[in-house]
């Protein structure tokens, strides 16, 4: 019987291998291995649907050999500067299955799948030339933000091809709170208090806010390791819940990145204290010397990456796993050395994100709720539509809609 743990081994080899705190190409580069993956395993076991890349097998091929030869073929054309440490675990996860059929098969299983997901997605649009953004002048319009007045990130995200959503515009959010309203000014006075780097602020936020500039696409796929080890829940299912999860973060990048350059394009809370002698709000108060804990990242404000990235990714986890009941220690040791986080319940991960972004001082709350629901609805429709079991006791289409 194939074991689930090489699933799990090969998610945290990805994982070792990337690098900084962007989460958009680390988003795409685990979506890509764990369709891979998932379309590999279930091409042999056939005990759920695939995304679409199986291949015809027998049911006596080994599904841990394809899950290997999978990822190997994936992380090597991601990493090519580094197929010797690939090579290295290649062989050790292979040598750990008898020799013979099952595994010759398994392995060609998972070298034409990953092949055909590679293939297909090796011009979806994220190595697309940027296009050249200016800075806005008008109140409410992203700029360049201090120290470093960063060149935009990525804004060419907003095109790539998503894997399931219709279109990047699917979930958009509501527009933002008007700049005149009490809503704008109540978010404003929170990030302006809490968020400066010389604020007052408890230092377990401040903590907190420093350890959620990891990226996020890493950050979940932890998590994820961590449920999967507390649950044994077969080849198949490890293997779909990992895809599902990391196609639902893509997916909602994606929507976040479209939302954020194409439609709303907000600034960042810096530039929102520096200028609000312009925003004809009377309960603002400009303070040109403002500055956040930390820089924010160059790009729009609305809505936020961590909280679309961290409401799919609780909405798949929920969906698996459950929301209560866990024991999950999570530790971000380069930005946040000798911390470690506890947590029983999902929720509570997803509203540490929350006051992270909002005690760094790089966005409003409205932000984060707006991308907490777009990524909810991202993932739900990630589950309703893909991934699904062939059996209607497991299917993830009854996932209830969770409200935050």
């Amino acid at each position: 019987m194939a074991k689930p743990d090489v699933i799990v081994d090969w998610n945290a080899i990805a994982a070792q291998n990337m690098s900084g705190g962007n989460p958009l190409p680390h988003a795409r580069e685990f979506s890509i291995l764990h369709v891979a993956i998932y379309d590999a395993v279930v091409s042999i076991t056939g005990d759920c649907q695939p995304y679409r890349f199986a291949v015809r097998a027998s049911p006596r091929a080994s599904a841990e050999a394809a899950a290997i030869a999978a990822a190997h073929d994936v992380l090597v054309w991601f990493h090519p500067t580094n197929v010797a440490n690939f090579d290295t675990q290649y062989a050790k996860h292979l040598n750990a299955i008898r020799d013979g059929w099952a595994k010759t098969e398994g392995v060609l299983v998972g070298r034409r799948v990953a092949a055909a997901v590679l293939a297909a997605r090796s011009d979806d649009g994220f190595n697309a030339p940027p296009p050249n953004i200016a800075d806005g002048i008008l109140p409410y319009q992203w700029r360049r933000t201090p120290p470093a007045f960063a060149d935009p990130l990525l804004p060419q995200f907003a095109n790539v091809r998503p894997w399931v959503i219709r279109n990047a515009a699917q979930f958009l959010p509501k527009p933002p709170p008007k700049l005149e309203s009490r809503r704008y000014a109540r978010d404003f006075q929170e990030v302006k208090t809490v968020g400066s780097v010389n604020s007052d602020s408890p230092q377990d936020r401040k903590d907190l806010a420093l350890f959620h500039l990891l990226s996020h696409a890493v950050f979940w796929n932890d998590v994820a390791r961590q449920l999967s080890a507390e649950q044994s829940i077969g080849v198949s299912k490890t293997a779909r819940v990992f895809a599902a999860l990391n196609v639902a973060i893509m997916d909602a990048y994606i929507g976040a990145w479209h939302a954020k350059w194409n439609v709303y394009f907000n600034w960042r809370p810096v530039h929102a204290i520096r200028l609000a002698d312009t925003d004809d709000n009377n309960h603002t108060e400009a303070d040109p010397g403002w500055e956040s804990l930390q820089p924010a990242g160059p790009h729009p404000t609305y809505p936020s990456g961590h909280a679309v990235g961290s409401g799919a990714a609780f909405y798949v986890l929920k969906k698996y796993f459950g929301n209560y009941g866990h024991s999950l220690n999570l530790t971000s040791p380069a930005t946040a050395p000798g911390i470690t986080l506890k947590y029983c319940s999902l929720r509570a991960v997803v509203e540490d994100v929350h006051d992270a972004r909002v005690y760094l001082g790089v966005h409003f709350r409205f932000d984060l709720e707006a991308g907490d629901r777009q990524g909810m609805e991202t993932a739900r429709f990630v589950l309703q539509n893909t991934f699904r079991s062939c059996g209607r006791d497991d299917d993830a289409s009854d996932a209830e809609e969770w409200e935050p």
